[in-house]
């Protein structure tokens, strides 16, 4: 008899417990299978709230959302490209803003198994944030009305997107960004903010190996991002940058064993990143042993970085044991065409003497170069070198004479060998020490001298080192490159100071 009226009640309970939980925005994914009606995601009943139900439950909420993923391998299963409500392959964010985060003390891992992305973020969708520690594995790219882009991630017109100590490896597209593909709106400002990031074994058929961004009028932010062994068969196998009307920061970052070129294609331009058009500034980074082109490449350029139409800054900075291969190769650490690029305390290493020489200046680009260290030589195919002066040069054939044709009165030549292997020296990315007898030492005016190295180590107080790492001074934190190679000796070393008239620094 009172049947009809404890089923009224807990009913009424059901819905104000729903009724709570929605109007939080809040929902913590407790099942790891791939389930599309499990999207209830009440914190009081159990499994019922699979990653995929998270995400269409944060669509409809119509507010600010929050998923919290714990412990677990998520695998998402369901098989359908070309849908645009998480219904289907991969999931579609279509929320007003929406932050995936990993639960404390775990280490979630989610797994594309169908044939899509992983992520298709709308421009409808207000802020999207994922923070870690997080892996996104696998994704490969479906039709996309005719343009095959983001492996991984896809972000067109995004107002604003954060990632947070996040890995994302092996995702696959067929045109650019093998990983992640952003592209900021030309019609109002919008922001990429990455922190922490590895992109790691992902695949592009043309630009953009580990990752892909489109500037326009947008603000992005590089910070501690890492690019190791991502393949694009034509253009930035670390990473390909699409310069627009703002600045585009890369700081603290390597760019390690990636590739641009394959057999199936003629081109292979900027092994480790290409930047085109824009303005890009790059800080106590590493680019090394990238490769452009393969031994049937046509054309191969830029082994490490490719420059084209770009106003660079590179500072504190490595550019070490990128190499160029195929008929017509040229710069194997850095390429520039139709831009200015400044290279201020940067330690440059050609890869070997039967590679071609370390930097090449194409037509309408100009080189300032200022209190770098360079093991390698340069070919002017149209281009200009400026030297500012207080750089190190040793050739590579051993001659004591300029073959990049430096002609400031501040200019060293050495025959001897100035540099250690490219190694862990502290700090979070490769780099060089100068040798312990090396017979001279190379110092700027502090007036010059940025705050701190590529580690992260001050730099001295009266003078500086030449090149991105400062000799005699310990960094802080941990190397995660740290190999052994730690020790360093300044005894035989003399000192002569100068410093560059006229011109003072505040950017490390």
């Amino acid at each position: 008899m009172n049947r009809p009226r404890v089923f009224a009640l807990a009913s009424a309970v059901l819905f104000a417990a729903a009724s709570a939980a929605y109007a939080g925005g809040t929902y913590t994914v407790d099942r790891t299978d791939d389930v599309l009606g499990a999207d209830a995601c009440l914190d009081a009943v159990p499994e019922d709230c699979s990653l995929r139900g998270a995400v269409r439950r944060a669509n409809q909420d119509t507010i600010d959302s929050e998923i919290i993923l714990p412990e677990g391998l998520y695998e998402l299963t369901i098989e359908g490209a070309d849908e645009d409500d998480a219904a289907t392959g991969d999931l579609d964010v279509r929320t007003d803003a929406l932050v995936l985060r990993a639960a404390p003390g775990t280490h979630p891992v989610i797994h594309q198994r169908s044939d899509d992305r992983i992520f298709d973020l709308d421009l409808t969708a207000d802020a999207v944030t994922f923070e870690g520690p997080l892996t996104l594995r696998g994704g490969f790219v479906a039709n996309t009305n005719g343009f095959f882009a983001g492996g991984s991630i896809y972000a067109l017109r995004l107002p604003l997107l954060t990632l947070v100590d996040v890995t994302m490896e092996e995702g696959i597209s067929l045109d650019a960004g093998g990983c992640l593909y952003w592209a900021g709106s030309p019609s109002q400002t919008s922001e990429l903010d990455l922190d922490r990031v590895t992109f790691r074994g992902c695949e592009t058929g043309g630009l953009g190996g580990g990752f892909f961004v489109g500037v326009e009028d947008a603000v992005v932010n590089l910070v501690r991002v890492v690019a190791r062994d991502n393949v694009a068969a034509q253009r930035g196998g670390g990473a390909y940058l699409a310069g627009g009307t703002r600045n585009v920061s890369l700081r603290d970052s390597a760019l390690v064993g990636n590739r641009a070129g394959s057999f199936l294609s003629t081109l292979g331009e900027g092994g480790g990143l290409y930047a085109a058009g824009g303005a890009l500034t790059i800080l106590r980074s590493s680019v090394s042993s990238n490769q452009a082109g393969v031994e049937t490449s046509t054309t191969a350029s830029g082994g490490g970085l490719m420059a084209s139409g770009t106003g660079l800054l590179v500072r504190n900075t490595t550019l070490s044991q990128n190499r160029v291969l195929g008929a017509n190769r040229q710069g194997g650490d850095l390429m520039t065409q139709a831009g200015l690029v400044d290279l201020d305390f940067v330690t440059i290493r050609q890869h070997s003497i039967n590679n071609p020489t370390a930097m090449a200046f194409g037509p309408g680009s100009t080189v300032d170069l200022f209190a770098s260290v360079i093991e390698g030589g340069c070919t002017a195919v149209g281009g200009t070198l400026v030297s500012s002066g207080l750089n190190v040069e040793h050739s590579p054939v051993g001659a004591s004479a300029s073959q990049c044709l430096l002609n400031h009165p501040g200019d060293q030549f050495v025959s001897e060998p100035l540099l250690r292997p490219l190694a862990g020296y502290g700090g979070p990315t490769p780099s060089h020490k100068l040798l312990d007898d090396v017979t001279s030492t190379f110092i700027v005016g502090s007036a010059s001298c940025p705050p701190t190295d590529q580690r992260g180590a001050p730099r001295l107080g009266l003078f500086c080192h030449a090149g991105s790492v400062e000799d005699g001074v310990t960094p802080p934190g941990p190397s995660i490159y740290s190999d052994g190679f730690e020790s360093g000796g300044v005894g035989s070393w003399s000192a002569v100071i100068r410093s560059r008239s006229g011109v003072a620094s505040n950017v490390d």
